[in-house]
């Protein structure tokens, strides 16, 4: 199963920081029973009663590039940079996630 982003209501690369962050990850695993490790099957009933939290698609667009221009620095940076882009990721995210933007 494949899903397509309806970038009229959503962006990509907001919904992949969410999916990788802690409440994202919470959601797959919830809808991926068993013990199948990282080849887990998504449940599409389980998964499509979710509620995913997306603010406006302008605050969704503006928060996936500070996180991707985030991303993109701490490649050339170490692991301390790495850590503080981290923390920044979530707590962005988390204003997001909880409509505090």
């Amino acid at each position: 199963m494949t899903y397509a982003v309806n970038p009229s209501i959503a962006d990509a690369d907001y919904l992949r920081f969410y999916f990788l962050s802690a409440p994202g990850l919470e959601i797959l695993r919830r809808c991926s029973p068993g013990g199948a490790g990282r080849n887990k099957t998504l449940g599409i009933k389980p998964f499509a009663a979710e509620i995913i939290p997306l603010p406006l698609l302008s605050e969704q667009q503006k928060i996936a590039r500070v996180l991707l221009s985030a991303e993109a620095i701490s490649r050339n940076r170490g692991p301390v940079f790495d850590a503080q882009i981290q923390a920044t990721r979530t707590a962005l995210l988390n204003a997001a996630f909880t409509g505090k933007l």
